[in-house]
């Protein structure tokens, strides 16, 4: 799977996730929450979409015009996260922790895809190995 897809297939996971969450928390009666949950999603992917954009031109740079790139675009993207936050703080109407659970959703979503690519490939190993135990083959 290309650079591409991958960004596109994490993107649309989170916010498939997002909606899930937002529409569940509008349904219970928390609106602040299903707002905090997708301001924080959009958030998210902006931050995604600045970071996927930036790989492909830095590594095409020199080394320390990488590296000053990187750190730039590193303090813009959080203060952007510091900055959305800091605004849901102050508006009653926000919930700031679902905002924080929307802000963390990428990260879930990758790290619950490689837990479970690493635990597919596990299984399959252990399958394997019995196999070849008994005698199968």
């Amino acid at each position: 799977m290309d650079f591409v897809s991958k960004f596109r297939q994490i993107s649309l996971r989170a916010a498939s996730i997002a909606l899930i969450l937002a529409v569940l928390a509008a349904v219970s009666g928390h609106w602040p929450a299903a707002l905090g949950v997708l301001i924080g999603c959009l958030v998210a992917l902006i931050n995604f979409r600045l970071l996927a954009q930036s790989i492909p031109r830095l590594l095409e740079l020199p080394f320390q015009a990488a590296r000053k790139g990187a750190a730039v675009r590193y303090i813009l993207r959080y203060a952007l996260t510091i900055s959305v936050l800091l605004m849901v703080n102050a508006n009653p109407n926000l919930n700031v922790w679902a905002a924080f659970v929307g802000l963390v959703l990428i990260k879930a979503v990758i790290l619950g895809e490689a837990v479970f690519i690493f635990a597919r490939q596990k299984l399959q190993s252990c399958l394997k190995f019995s196999r070849g135990e008994r005698g199968d083959e």
